[in-house]
């Protein structure tokens, strides 16, 4: 047996081999042993006999050990029998010439087979094939998740919302400043005396009022409606860029992105005649606030300026340039870049799902 070329492939191949491996003894009736009797066995079959029980010279050992079968002859020139006639005729030479055998002829090869067939996918390859298909399974979940929630899912109220916060944040993070820096610019080497005590009453109000024309004249200037604009669209193309994680994950709606850039520049103009009047309306509640004798607090001029300046002018009314919500185009915005993406993984999660249910019938049967 040794020397069988198929089980030299069974030895040199994967040792798991050996688990689903079962030897057929075939030809059996061309293995009779004449000289049995000089051997002193029992039969002319002995050898087969020792190969079946383990306890060979040559015994390579096999999880599934050995079904010794009868061929059928193929170079008789009678006809031929059907399987079922060779079937019963194989019984038969087994109970003549190796009475007591059991596990022989071809019924046990099939039912090896099918033992072999049931231990190889219930321990082998579903557990393998189902931990495969969970870790595909997740993976694509987690690609799906990094896409951000499905659009369809996306009310547009709520993606207004997510952008207003995050627009709101950049502004507040870089454009304070900016504008602070301009409305305030040479605004302590025009009016020194503000840092100063007043003497009385009469010189606060003249104070206040030359504060008053100063920032009208500052607001009213294009110079800061252009910063305005221009920062407008640096934090718009920030935050779109830069929000890649999350339920909306604006970074994967390019179409929405232009829709609100290009509605930026008629935004800010139609609104800095309302923030002129805020803005004043604050400067004035600040300089009412501060009683006596003391000075105007500069500082807390400029901050309130660029407070105000966020919140009333750069700050989006996004009901102008979002689309809107109750229409029923407003959805087409919410249009993926990576749409053929999400697409393709939702394919594959049905696939793997397929899949799972078919290990799940083969783990039934």
């Amino acid at each position: 047996m040794r020397t069988s070329r198929a089980l030299r492939l069974v030895q040199d191949s994967r040792p798991d081999l050996k688990r689903y491996t079962v030897g057929v003894l075939a030809k059996i009736d061309k293995s009779f042993m004449p000289d049995w009797e000089d051997e002193g066995q029992e039969s002319g079959y002995w050898k087969v006999k020792a190969r079946m029980e383990g306890t060979s010279a040559d015994y390579v050992p096999l999880d599934f050990g050995y079904v010794p079968v009868k061929n059928r002859n193929t170079k008789s020139r009678v006809a031929q029998h059907s399987i079922r006639e060779h079937k019963l005729q194989e019984e038969q030479w087994f109970a003549e010439q190796m009475p007591g055998a059991s596990d022989v002829g071809i019924v046990s090869v099939i039912q090896r087979l099918d033992r072999l067939f049931h231990k190889f996918l219930g321990e082998d390859y579903v557990p393998k094939k189902r931990e495969e298909l969970n870790t595909r399974k997740a993976t694509c979940m987690k690609q799906l998740e990094l896409l951000g929630a499905d659009p369809a899912t996306l009310p547009m109220p709520d993606v207004q919302t997510h952008f207003n916060q995050a627009i709101s944040n950049t502004l507040k993070q870089g454009a304070a400043d900016t504008i602070c820096n301009v409305i305030c610019e040479g605004f302590r080497a025009d009016l020194p005396d503000f840092d100063t005590p007043f003497d009385n009453r009469f010189a606060r109000v003249a104070a206040t009022k030359t504060l008053r024309n100063h920032f009208i004249s500052v607001l009213q200037h294009d110079k800061v409606v252009d910063l305005a604009e221009e920062n407008m669209k640096m934090s718009v193309r920030h935050v779109f860029e830069s929000d890649t994680e999350g339920r909306i994950c604006l970074c994967r709606f390019g179409k929405l992105r232009g829709e609100v850039e290009h509605g930026v520049a008629d935004h800010i103009r139609s609104q800095s005649e309302k923030f002129v009047t805020d803005a004043v309306a604050t400067l004035l509640n600040l300089c009412s606030a501060s009683r006596g004798g003391e000075p105007i607090a500069v500082d807390r001029v400029c901050e309130a300026m660029a407070d105000c300046a966020v919140e009333h002018f750069l700050l989006p009314c996004s009901e102008d340039f979002f689309p809107s919500s109750e229409m029923p185009k407003s959805q087409q915005f919410l249009t993926e870049d990576c749409a053929n993406e999400r697409a393709e993984y939702l394919e594959e999660l049905v696939q793997i799902d397929l899949g799972l249910a078919a290990l799940d019938r083969i783990k039934d049967l």
